[in-house]
């Protein structure tokens, strides 16, 4: 029988797979890029990229209280597609998203995610 893991942790693993899938995406578009000569280092997205395989510009929080969960993440301006990553697990993971909102604090954007399991 397969034990069943909560889904904090769940949302843990998730994220460091992605972690792991977007390194593993920038090096391979930096392999692309020198085979064909081109240059992406000027795009915010490949530089959160190079950021990423240097030290992770993202942190995220999973906080759960009873069936509510509140997921906080913090990402740099250029990094904010995390979120929507976050916000695909979670309903991957059935849970229901209800409430969502950021702010940018001199650079860094702060998500906050309420949901429902």
């Amino acid at each position: 029988m397969q034990e069943t893991k909560r889904l904090p942790d769940q949302t843990e693993e998730a994220t460091n797979y992605i972690k792991n899938l977007q390194e593993e995406v920038g090096k391979l578009k930096e392999k692309k890029d020198k085979l064909l000569g081109t240059d992406r280092s000027n795009t915010s997205k490949a530089n959160c990229r190079k950021r990423l395989l240097l030290n992770s510009p993202v942190q995220i929080e999973v906080n759960e209280n009873g069936g509510a969960l509140e997921v906080t993440l913090v990402t740099s301006l250029e990094c904010q597609f995390v979120f929507t990553e976050v916000i695909r697990i979670l309903h991957e993971e059935n849970a229901e998203v209800f409430d969502a909102s950021y702010s940018v604090v001199q650079g860094p954007a702060f998500h906050t995610i309420h949901a429902q399991v």
